[in-house]
């Protein structure tokens, strides 16, 4: 379901099923593959400082960054 979100002169469409404003931003509880692959490469960076992380992600928050990343470390830790 899309709907539609006025901001000043724009007109932004959100599927509200993924997607919530917060703190002015546009968060997305799902993660691209894209995202995933920033978490990995910012963790390396900066161990779990959550907040820095966070500011290389738009659209997840510092808190979805910190629960998501032990999903990947149980992944590594399996295959590896």
């Amino acid at each position: 379901m899309a709907v539609e979100v006025h901001n000043d002169d724009e007109i932004i469409f959100v599927d509200v099923q993924r997607t919530e404003k917060l703190d002015g931003k546009l968060r997305s509880k799902h993660w691209s593959q894209t995202d995933d692959e920033r978490l990995l490469h910012y963790y390396q960076q900066y161990n779990d400082n959550w907040s820095k992380i966070e500011s290389f992600i738009p659209k997840h928050d510092e808190k979805e960054c910190r629960n998501r990343y032990p999903l990947f470390k149980i992944f590594i830790d399996i295959y590896s």
